[in-house]
């Protein structure tokens, strides 16, 4: 899915982004995760996708850690 917003203003570390499809929708984003020289009025866009191996690897590090917390305590 990919979204579009324009850049409304900037304040001190913050951006408050207006979705293009959908005005009434704002996002605040820190400016640092910007790219450089964002400036007011800028269109930027958003790429948001599911990531299944990441999922996949964090599961496997919860219950590593599960099994490892009952070994410890006997159960």
């Amino acid at each position: 899915m990919k979204l579009r917003f324009s850049v409304d203003r900037i304040d001190e570390k913050r951006c408050v982004l207006i979705d293009c499809a959908d005005p009434s929708r704002k996002v605040v984003w820190p400016l640092e995760a910007m790219p450089e020289g964002t400036c007011e009025g800028d269109l930027v866009s958003f790429s948001i996708d599911l990531d299944s191996k990441w999922r996949e690897e964090e599961e496997r590090k919860v219950k590593g850690i599960l099994k490892d917390l009952s070994e410890r305590s006997g159960k």
